[in-house]
């Protein structure tokens, strides 16, 4: 569990119903109910906070139960659910339907939708040029973590004659370790780690990044170092956090065409100022490469115009063109392979990107 992003969480929602001037309802008083409790108080120096859970309620009277919500006028009120059990979070949500009173509701585990009605025709042009198709002949694996955070979905379609080239490694090899097992070579780069948290003898780490800035090189000089420059069996992964746009602006097709599945976490996909260079970088991959999986990013927000949803991060798998076979259909996400990369929170849901 990601307790580090659970608390910002926690501090963003407060600072947001605070700003707009809603009194904090807290439910249930559970560990994370009392570190909300706690930052209102030393945070902010509230310390008349509501507080509800329906079995301390029995036992305590400073805790009030959900029905207890009928007392008041709670029309500036926001009651902020802290419970990480899904089930538990879907019971107080109907027990609150159920008592219809006014009151605004914030729940951790749900994904945040932001309405953005003057992008629609910049989502639509980058849900078109990210349209999916299924590869015929072959199945959709996932590659990586079983948790969630970490792993791609990718074609089923590896031997111990490719090599691999994975760029931004944090501290999760998940991905890199299943490509390995499979006798495939890894390059890694990270220039904001020393070492890698897990070894592999198909490892082969370098601590320095992708791009142009200090302490990075260029995918082409990259390739050229390890022998690659006219290999056309590679495959890449790449989370940089933010780095990709500049980093595949500056590569070319040619380029791009050594590698026969590229799976990529795509930061700020949302941001319109970007919008440009976003759709340049994706149009000129899809001269090569055809997107066969798409997953948002439940860590992040996503924005909805007039029915369109893009989540700000998404994570892309492309595989080569002249590879494989493309059929037309739908393709709906998520899928069955897919996980959430905040397990505790629900996923986005895109439907149909497909044909």
């Amino acid at each position: 569990m990601n307790s580090t992003w659970i608390r910002a969480k926690l501090h963003q929602m407060v600072k947001e119903e605070i700003n707009a001037g809603k009194k904090i309802v807290v439910c249930p008083y559970g560990e994370w109910g009392m570190i909300l409790v706690d930052i209102l108080e030393k945070a902010y120096g509230i310390k008349d906070t509501i507080i509800l859970d329906n079995g301390l309620s029995k036992y305590n009277s400073d805790i009030h139960s959900v029905e207890d919500l009928k007392k008041w006028n709670t029309e500036d009120m926001t009651l902020i659910l802290t419970s990480i059990s899904v089930k538990n979070s879907k019971e107080i949500q109907n027990q609150i339907k159920g008592l219809g009173i006014n009151i605004c509701v914030k729940n951790i585990l749900e994904p945040e939708i932001e309405e953005s009605p003057h992008k629609e025709s910049y989502f639509r042009e980058l849900k078109k040029t990210l349209c999916c198709k299924k590869v015929e002949g072959k199945k959709l694996i996932r590659i990586g973590s079983g948790e969630g955070d970490g792993g791609y979905v990718m074609v089923d379609d590896f031997d111990n004659m490719m090599c691999a080239y994975s760029c931004g490694i944090g501290n999760d090899v998940s991905w890199d370790m299943d490509i390995a097992k499979r006798g495939i070579k890894v390059f890694m780069y990270d220039h904001t780690i020393c070492r890698l948290p897990k070894v592999h003898n198909n490892f082969i780490f370098y601590n320095f990044g992708i791009g142009e800035g200090s302490n990075c090189l260029p995918l082409r000089e990259i390739l050229k170092k390890n022998d690659n420059l006219d290999n056309h069996d590679l495959i890449l992964k790449m989370d940089i956090e933010g780095a990709e746009w500049e980093v595949l602006d500056d590569i070319s097709s040619d380029l791009l065409s050594n590698f026969k599945q590229i799976s990529l976490e795509l930061h700020d996909v949302c941001k319109w100022e970007c919008r440009e260079e976003i759709l340049r970088v994706l149009q000129k991959i899809r001269v090569t490469h055809q997107a066969v999986w798409i997953h948002g990013n439940n860590a992040g927000k996503a924005e909805v115009a007039n029915g369109v949803l893009i989540p700000n991060l998404l994570e892309v798998t492309f595989v080569k063109r002249d590879s494989y076979s493309f059929v037309d259909g739908e393709c709906v996400f998520p899928m069955s392979l897919d996980l959430p990369n905040l397990a505790y929170r629900e996923d986005f849901e895109l439907g149909n990107w497909g044909m």
